[in-house]
């Protein structure tokens, strides 16, 4: 107990000497010794105003008017200025004559960082680094001989103004709080950034393994955490002071658009499913204005996606990237409301507004491949090409392109430069019509495995306009299949409506203008009779106008029988019928033409009888009237230039009508 009461004893004097040693020293001459002492330890001018002692809540003294000079390039503005901090100091080196900081906060301040165009910061001071421009007595060195580095327990600045300048521009951030920790000069730093500089606040907690190497420009440990209400990244790596980066990135964002502008970046526009919210992790190297990702492992809203990829960010971003996705659902790129329940067929197409405009985001190839695929409303299996964005212009080259139970290959491009235009190069092989067109075209009448070559183009910046505007070509074979909703072979019957036809064999071509396909080549192979057709489709209008004729060439004792039916309307209320003047002009040709040789027997006879004409062959009631006319006006004519020719001989008689005569 004795030994106790001694101890305490003893603190209390040590601590009594302590307090009235420094209290008892003159301020200025404290100032004197802070101010000096800081400018050896950063090789820059120092000036501290007016200093007082303080004693609680922390023993050390009070300054205003802090300043530390720029680096001499950096301009006439201080790095660092304050109208007043606190510095805490070590007590043991108070009581030996010397002035050590265990603390330093300061309120309101103004930080200066600034970064030239080769790379040099004024926060990089030469003093502290060995530089060759620091006085050698600025300088001390420890037992090993490497630098001294002035060290911190806690810097604390609350409401601070923080202005970072590089050639690329300026940014700003106030009422920023720091605090930053240093408390051996061969450990680690600890610092937290607290600020708004963009309207949102961001928390950034930083972790620096090795300071001394970082602030001699090599790569050190780092570790840092940047918060938003948008989400959270945290990378793990070496970094250097020439804004070289290395190490492992990992993301959490609920919100990307609103964590980007929380750091600057202003109106992020992701489609859904690509990346609105991000999860996942990557390797990460960053230098200068080139970035690398490799085995990047992300979730993009319903996506997932492993992927390598090389960006510039110098201008517009240039992007070359592999990804592999186990499913990609493209439909969201022209959806223009995602809850909008699809419209019916007798409404027509949407009217809504394609957006595109995200391909003027970035420039480059990505090479993808993906187990499933939806796009423009289509659906496919395995896939796998690539897509290059040029100037607002994406073109997907597809090498395997499964769907359908059969597979396509070919080339769909989307030009978003002046307006949206599509066109569609594809080829198919083996594919179920039924399903095909049901997405295509929403009508499912058509079954059977078919090959053929589309090439369209398509202007407009809704589905209506694209659906409206299809100008190319195509063709198409298929069979064995089936048309539902007619039965071609019972319009040998008269029985049309209803029914299903079924067809060995199919081929057809079309052409496409304004949205309206024409077709006037569709030839069928049915068990027991053969078919064609002809017609228009008309794909912005949800219309067809449709002839297709039924033949049975052993028919009418092999003279053989056509049964034309018009198939006509819009898709969701289509009507079928025989169509009678066809069927009369196909069927009856050749008695149309007896009866119409016995009928015009009939009236030239009673045109000969009633007006004295008759009709040659080869002439109708008119013509034969036209040439009896003309041959009795010649005849009139002869007739009166012999009267006249008569009457002249009389008149002139002796020669000259002998002459007259003559002639």
């Amino acid at each position: 107990m004795r030994f106790l009461i001694k101890l305490i004893v003893g603190l209390v004097v040590f601590v009594a000497l302590l307090v009235v040693g420094v209290a008892v020293m003159p301020a200025d001459k404290l100032g004197n010794i802070a101010s000096g002492q800081i400018s050896k330890q950063l090789g820059r001018d120092v000036h501290l105003g007016a200093v007082k002692v303080t004693l609680w809540p922390v023993f050390g003294v009070d300054a205003s008017d802090v300043r530390v000079a720029n680096a001499d390039w950096a301009g006439d503005q201080p790095m660092f200025q304050a109208s007043r901090a606190s510095f805490g100091l070590d007590t043991s080196a108070a009581l030996s004559g010397k002035i050590q900081f265990r603390s330093i906060n300061a309120a309101n301040p103004t930080l200066r960082l600034q970064t030239r165009a080769d790379g040099k910061a004024n926060w990089e001071f030469d003093a502290l680094s060995g530089g060759s421009e620091a006085p050698a007595e600025t300088t001390s060195s420890n037992e090993s001989g490497s630098t001294a580095l002035p060290t911190l327990d806690k810097l604390v600045i609350t409401s601070g103004t923080i202005i970072i300048q590089d050639p690329s521009g300026t940014t700003r951030f106030d009422d920023a709080d720091i605090t930053l920790t240093w408390p051996n000069s061969d450990g680690p730093i600890q610092a937290s950034l607290n600020a708004a500089p963009f309207g949102t606040d961001i928390q950034v907690q930083a972790f620096l393994q090795d300071p001394q190497g970082l602030l001699a420009g090599n790569d050190a440990p780092v570790q840092v955490d940047v918060t938003t209400k948008g989400g959270k990244i945290n990378f793990t790596g070496n970094a250097s002071t020439a804004a070289k980066v290395a190490g492992n990135l990992t993301v959490n964002l609920s919100d990307t658009a609103r964590f980007a502008k929380s750091l600057g970046v202003d109106g992020v526009d992701i489609p859904q499913g690509f990346g609105r919210q991000i999860n996942g992790k990557t390797k990460l190297a960053f230098a200068g204005t080139r970035l690398a990702l490799r085995d990047a492992s992300l979730a993009l809203d319903t996506h997932t996606v492993t992927a390598s990829a090389d960006v510039n960010i110098a201008g517009k971003p240039q992007i070359n990237a592999t990804l592999s996705l186990p499913s990609l659902d493209l439909s969201t790129l022209t959806d223009s409301d995602d809850s909008a329940a699809p419209a019916p067929a007798s409404s027509g197409w949407s009217r809504d507004p394609i957006d595109m405009s995200f391909l003027s985001a970035f420039d480059g190839t990505l090479s993808f491949s993906t187990g499933s695929l939806k796009a423009a409303g289509f659906s496919f299996g395995k896939t796998a090409g690539s897509v290059t964005v040029d100037n607002s212009r994406a073109v997907f080259d597809l090498r395997e392109l499964n769907g359908y139970e059969g597979q396509l290959s070919g080339q769909f491009i989307a030009n978003n430069r002046s307006g949206l235009s599509v066109r569609a190069n594809m080829g198919f092989n083996n594919v179920e019509m039924k399903t095909l067109l049901k997405d295509a075209i929403d009508t499912d009448r058509f079954s059977g495995k078919a090959n053929g070559r589309i090439n369209l183009l398509g202007v407009g910046n809704s589905m209506a306009a694209l659906m409206s505007s299809w100008s190319g070509e195509g063709n198409i074979s298929a069979g064995p299949g089936v048309v539902e909703g007619i039965d071609l072979a019972a319009a040998l019957t008269g029985r049309v409506d209803g029914g299903t036809t079924v067809f060995n064999t199919a081929t057809a071509s079309f052409t496409a203008d304004k949205g309206i396909l024409r077709n006037n080549d569709l030839q069928m192979g049915l068990p027991k009779v053969q078919a064609k057709g002809e017609g228009i489709v008309d794909l912005g209008g949800q219309r067809l106008d449709y002839l297709a004729t039924v033949i049975a060439p052993n028919a009418r004792d092999g003279r053989g029988a056509s049964f034309p039916v018009r198939i006509k309307g819009p898709w969701d209320a289509i009507s079928i019928r025989v169509d009678a003047a066809e069927l009369l002009e196909q069927n009856l040709a050749e008695e149309k033409k007896k009866l119409e040789k016995q009928v015009n027997k009939e009236i030239n006879k009673a045109v000969e009888r009633e007006l004295g004409v008759k009709v040659q062959q080869g002439e109708n009631v008119e013509q034969a009237a036209k040439r009896q006319l003309q041959e009795e006006l010649k005849k009139q004519e002869k007739k009166l230039e012999q009267q006249l020719q008569d009457e002249l001989k009389k008149q002139l008689g002796g020669g000259l009508g002998s002459l007259l005569g003559g002639n």
